[in-house]
């Protein structure tokens, strides 16, 4: 269509029941001017009674769309409604049938929105409707907050957050949380609600309406918020339900930056009590301890950390502070120093296991980790605890452990560095080639110091050369035959899985080349004559060293790492 429909067209389109299909194709027009036009015409006509655009979504005409036109339909509704003539009841009546708390297409979010916005223009209306549902009408009572809202009152909000109804008094808290009040004596009569709401509701439900609202307040930098924090949290967190909590960990993750540090000593306290099972808080929580990080909040964040992975009743995994976690480890070495050696130190399994975790988004081998000098302040005999638990814990990241070792060895007293050398000889050096290319890159200093491991490593291998060769302990062609099948077996068993595992196989077509290393296809040009694609092919690989003590004595290697994880300081 090249020019926009004229009245008479649009009303047989609403009596042909095809309107809501030509909201969705901007009936059928290019100028964005002309679709504007044709729009506006069809609010001309609801007002004047000649066509009913209600009828769009109480005939479901709209939702009988398919899904992307839909969606454009009920947008182009919404803009709309706005500007539309209808009833408050009749509003409610449509809202209450056609919106659904469970609804993945966004259909019932984008009504409400709708919604909100006819509020919006028509504040009369919204008060009636907030009138009605302080009088008990069911319906209005649903759809209560954006009427309120819209009113732009903080005292009737105050008046309606008083109700005995809780799903009223709910939806009124949040909006004074919302609102934008200029008045600094509203403001305080707000804040002095909420005390008040804190003290006589002591329900779960109410306490964490009004943190959420409260945050909202101190987000927006609401004065009044921000001087009586401590106070409110002190009565709102009494209670430690669920949902409490839950809120308390959004309001930590939001308002950090923003919150004094007695603010956030409460919600911290109150959320040491949060449970393994509530996954939701955790996940909250573990963006809140990020955030604590990046707002310079580090020891506070990690000594909370290590108070509640460690309790002992139903303490949460490491890997529930997953973003957290990785934040630490790939964050400043002076910030992530103390906290490797505190929890080194402290020799709990959950935070070393989680602390290792981290660590595996560095390279294969590990990457080097050279500790702050202010972090290694520790008594001497800490010292070689620190890299004994270092080379337990991190031995699957040899360059890693390595590095702790070096770090030590520029501080720890001579006594000391002869232990701290024996454990960089064994069991580092002698299962990992890599450590000794990592010692190789160090300076100068550093390469003195670590200069009798190596040699020790040096001897080490001289002497296995010089054993001569004994034909007695070379296996058999049998036993290594079968030896090469059962790596055989299991690689291929490795290739299925992952193949079943890839998230890439499903989208991609396979075909199976019994010669050659190339493939040749063809595509159809636009003109339809076909053109031949080659594509060379590539092999690529990774490789990872596995240690050589696996291979020769691998109950020996087991028994060492535990006892260097189990290894305590003497009394």
């Amino acid at each position: 269509m090249t020019s926009p429909p004229t009245p008479a067209d649009l009303c047989k389109t609403f009596a042909a029941g095809t309107l809501a299909a030509s909201l969705a194709r901007d009936f059928d027009l290019t100028n964005p001017a002309d679709v504007e036009s044709a729009t506006q015409t069809c609010v001309v006509l609801h007002n004047a009674g000649a066509i009913d655009l209600l009828q769009l979504i109480e005939a479901r005409q709209i939702a009988a769309l398919d899904a992307p036109d839909r969606l454009r339909a009920i947008d182009r509704f919404g803009d709309l409604l706005p500007a539309l003539d209808v009833s408050p009841e009749r509003l409610l009546r449509l809202l209450d049938v056609h919106v659904t708390p469970e609804d993945p297409t966004g259909f019932s979010y984008r009504l409400q929105a709708a919604y909100r916005a006819w509020c919006r223009v028509r504040p009369t209306e919204a008060r009636r409707l907030v009138a009605a549902a302080a009088a008990g009408d069911a319906v209005a009572r649903g759809f209560l907050a954006p009427a309120l809202e819209a009113t732009q009152d903080p005292q009737l909000a105050r008046d309606t957050a008083g109700s005995a109804d809780a799903l009223i008094r709910g939806a009124a808290i949040a909006v004074l949380g919302n609102l934008e009040d200029h008045d600094a004596a509203s403001r305080a009569a707000t804040a002095a609600l909420f005390h008040t709401l804190a003290t006589n509701c002591p329900d779960a439900d109410t306490h964490a309406q009004l943190l959420r609202a409260w945050a909202a307040m101190v987000r927006r930098g609401v004065p009044e918020a921000n001087s009586q924090t401590v106070p409110l949290l002190r009565r709102l967190l009494a209670l430690t339900d669920e949902a409490v909590l839950q809120e308390a960990a959004q309001m930590l993750w939001s308002t950090v930056r923003a919150l004094e540090k007695e603010a956030i000593g409460l919600l911290l306290e109150a959320l040491a009590q949060v449970r393994a099972d509530q996954t939701l808080t955790l996940k909250a929580l573990d963006l809140a301890c990020y955030t604590m990080l990046e707002a310079g909040l580090h020891a506070e964040a990690t000594a909370f950390v290590t108070q509640l992975v460690t309790r002992a009743d139903e303490p949460p995994p490491p890997d529930a502070f997953g973003r957290f976690m990785r934040a630490l480890a790939t964050g400043p070495t002076a910030r992530l120093s103390p906290v490797i050696v505190h929890w080194l130190l402290l020799g709990d399994h959950r935070l070393c296991d989680g602390l290792l975790g981290a660590l595996h988004t560095q390279a294969i081998e590990g990457a080097p980790i050279y500790l702050d000098p202010a972090a290694l302040e520790i008594p001497g005999a800490a010292h070689l605890l620190l890299c004994e638990k270092a080379v337990g814990w991190f031995f699957v990241k040899p360059i890693t452990a390595a590095s702790i070792l070096v770090s030590v060895l520029r501080v720890c007293a001579p006594d000391t560095a002869v232990g701290v050398l024996a454990l960089l000889t064994d069991p580092l050096l002698r299962n990992y080639s890599c450590v000794r290319d990592y010692l190789r890159t160090l300076d100068a200093a550093d390469a003195e110091r670590v200069a009798p491991a190596v040699a020790a490593h040096d001897a080490y291998h001289a002497a296995l050369e010089g054993v001569p060769y004994l034909p007695e302990l070379r296996p058999s062609e049998h036993r290594r035959r079968i030896e090469r099948l059962r790596a055989a077996d299991h690689m291929r068993k490795a290739h299925k899985d992952a193949q079943q595992q890839s998230v890439l196989m499903p989208l991609v077509s396979r075909s199976v080349l019994l010669y050659g290393n190339r493939t040749l296809t063809y595509r159809h040009t636009p003109a339809g004559a076909p053109e031949p694609v080659e594509m060379d092919l590539r092999s690529f690989g990774v490789s990872v060293e596995m240690p050589s003590m696996q291979f020769v004595d691998p109950v020996a290697l087991d028994y060492q790492l535990l006892m260097l994880r189990r290894k305590r300081m003497n009394p």
